[in-house]
């Protein structure tokens, strides 16, 4: 093939599909990381924001919740690495066990909570 065949080709026929052609090559571990991070980013700008409490009052929110039965409005933080991801979980709390406080069906670590709100 000469030269002038091969650039026309590229000129004219030839069209990159850039990082479509590529996708086959990530794991599917990988695509899962990648949708749940941009699903936390998405998620994150949608927070209502809670002021960071200390543990006190975090406890005393809590308690109250429990006690007249409201629904609340938790941040909690997870390492990863040297990354920390914050998650929220709105909710009753139905139950306290070994530090793991559930709402709804999630177990949160209560040492991991940074902010509480409770719905009126």
């Amino acid at each position: 093939m000469n030269d002038w065949v091969a650039q026309q080709f590229f000129a004219h026929d030839y069209h990159d599909r850039g990082i479509q052609k590529w996708q086959g090559y990530f794991l599917s571990d990988h695509t899962q990381h990648l949708r749940e991070r941009h699903q936390a980013v998405q998620q994150a700008t949608t927070w209502e924001r809670i002021p960071a409490m200390n543990r006190t009052e975090i406890s005393q929110e809590l308690q109250y919740a429990v006690r007249k039965r409201q629904p609340v409005t938790l941040i909690w933080q997870r390492t990863s690495g040297l990354e920390n991801q914050y998650f929220q979980a709105q909710g009753r709390v139905t139950g306290n066990e070994d530090g793991l406080l559930r709402i709804n069906s999630q177990l949160i670590p209560f040492e991991r909570i940074v902010a509480i709100k409770r719905k009126n």
